[in-house]
């Protein structure tokens, strides 16, 4: 119990730096909100033509979320769980369904004890396997369901000789 409880604490704890925060909604990446009008940002350094270009901002004229932003935390938030979190799950879960087999068939193959507490620590190693990818697919399905990418439904040009 005293596990999962550490799992639990430590879940809770990568999602709350998962969640996007809307307070940092205001203005595109690069750009500050503008001091005499609420409604203009304008970029931090301004490198084309003359004077400060001034952009609007889309978040607070349309008084909703916008789309942009959430965009970019949810990008983050995929690029975290797909290339980090999710193999170094793997990598744990598989370490303990090896550490398993190992420690409980081959170095203690003699003592009867000893292979039926290996038996649990392999099946919750294959278990923790299945849920991972359980998990994993389940992320991408709603990545694809959410943000579906362009596909073009064309065939690749053939090579030549």
């Amino acid at each position: 119990m005293k596990k999962i409880s550490r799992f639990a604490a430590l879940f809770v704890f990568v999602a709350l730096f998962a969640v996007p925060l809307p307070a940092s909604a205001a203005c595109p990446v690069g750009y500050t909100p503008d001091l005499n009008n609420s409604a203009n940002c304008i970029p931090n350094s301004p490198t084309y033509g003359a004077g400060p270009q001034i952009v609007p901002n889309t978040s607070s004229q349309s008084g909703g979320v916008n789309e942009t932003y959430l965009r970019l935390y949810y990008d983050l938030v995929l690029t975290v769980v797909n290339s980090y979190l999710v193999p170094i799950l793997i990598a744990i879960s598989f370490i303990v369904f090896l550490w398993g087999v190992f420690n409980y068939f081959i170095y203690g193959a003699s003592d009867e004890t000893k292979r039926k507490e290996g038996r649990q620590f392999v099946l919750w190693g294959i278990i923790g396997l299945v849920i991972i990818f359980s998990t994993w697919t389940l992320v991408n399905i709603v990545k694809g369901t959410l943000f579906p990418t362009t596909v073009q439904n064309t065939a690749p040009t053939p090579p030549r000789l």
